[in-house]
């Protein structure tokens, strides 16, 4: 995890896998993000700060999300689970 403060290094925290699995990391070891609720928090922040809400149309953020007809569907709905989507493939 890295943190950034004012363009800033602050925080810059990593570590190799589980314990029975240690082996020799160095900072640029590539891994796989699997917990994605913080990193949708921080998404959400971001929206908020550039003046989305909870009402806003989605398409208003990312005009290519309306295709399909999901012009209507609002960023309140998306990050709430109420938006109808379903993935497909």
């Amino acid at each position: 995890m890295s943190v950034f403060l004012d363009g800033q290094l602050v925080v810059d925290l990593w570590v190799a896998g589980r314990p029975d699995e240690w082996r020799a990391w160095k900072e640029e070891t590539r891994t796989r993000l699997l917990a994605t609720k913080g990193v949708t928090a921080v998404g959400a922040n971001l929206l908020i700060q550039r003046g989305a809400r909870s009402r806003s149309p989605g398409a208003t953020l990312w005009p290519e999300f309306a295709a399909n007809g999901k012009g209507a569907i609002t960023v309140g709905q998306v990050l709430s689970h109420q938006a109808g989507l379903v993935r497909r493939g």
